[in-house]
């Protein structure tokens, strides 16, 4: 499993004994994070003459990307798969809370030709979190890393995980998440050093991406302390203290929308 903090890479590291796939295409390149209306196909295009080597294409939701190669359509999320020539690495971000959806989904975005799949766990917004997608997945990390296990270990490409530090008003627990993620079988763990509440009106925590990054050196890339406080002086034998569950979302909201306009900020 790869570590690194979203937009501008903090730290890497490659875990043992089991290797990443996307350690060689991830390690060390100019990464162009997942934007939401903003990583568009031409924009993504034109960012590969400024150095981008590895890009992420727009969250597609993986059950209207099922719907429409149902109705056989292309549809807006279909119009997410599509890659530019020059585009050296590319991969796909899904939402999903469900295997079998999401290895559908999978086989899709292998069809259309992409390197990777990324799993969203960090958008903050109300349209994924009340249907229990983006980060309200980081509300249950045993539930995560299950689903992250079955995504895969039944995908035919690498799936990274994209995730905040905690979820939608709950405890930092990105330690544990990260653990679980690199158990289940996650081949890269992108950081974004925010809580879901924070959205982008405060700095982002890099101490905290920093301890995860030092964990996963120190431990393989599996089970780092579940205390994120970086301590200058830590205990040799600390009592682990693992956040409780905040319990599942309060508004968890009517059904899926067919046709979500999600807001940029994740």
């Amino acid at each position: 499993m790869l570590a690194f903090a979203h937009n501008v890479p903090l730290s890497m590291c490659t875990p043992a004994p089991r290797a990443s796939p996307l350690s060689e295409p991830l390690q060390g390149k100019m990464i162009l994070a997942p934007l939401t209306r903003g990583g568009n196909l031409p924009f993504r295009r034109l960012c590969v003459d400024y150095g981008m080597e590895v890009s992420f294409g727009e969250m597609v939701y993986a059950r209207n990307l099922l719907k429409e190669a149902q109705r056989g359509r292309n549809g807006p999320e279909q119009a997410r798969l599509r890659r530019a020539p020059n585009e050296q690495f590319f991969g796909v971000q899904i939402a999903t809370n469900d295997i079998e959806e999401g290895l559908a989904a999978a086989k899709i975005v292998a069809e259309s030709g992409a390197d990777f799949i990324d799993l969203n766990c960090g958008c903050p917004i109300y349209e994924a979190t009340r249907r229990n997608l983006g980060s309200a997945l980081l509300r249950n990390p045993e539930r995560l890393a299950s689903l992250v296990e079955g995504l895969a270990g039944g995908s035919s490409l690498p799936v990274s995980v994209k995730v905040r530090l905690a979820a939608m008003g709950g405890e930092v627990n990105i330690n544990e998440v990260a653990g679980a993620l690199y158990e289940a079988g996650a081949a890269a763990l992108t950081i974004h050093g925010r809580t879901a509440s924070d959205r982008y009106t405060k700095a982002a925590d890099w101490a905290v991406i920093a301890c995860v990054v030092d964990d996963c050196r120190a431990r393989g890339g599996g089970n780092p302390n579940p205390n994120p406080n970086p301590d200058p002086d830590p205990d040799p034998d600390p009592d682990p203290d693992p956040d409780p569950d905040p319990g599942p979302d309060p508004n968890p909201g009517p059904g899926p929308n067919p046709n979500p306009n999600p807001n940029p900020s994740h």
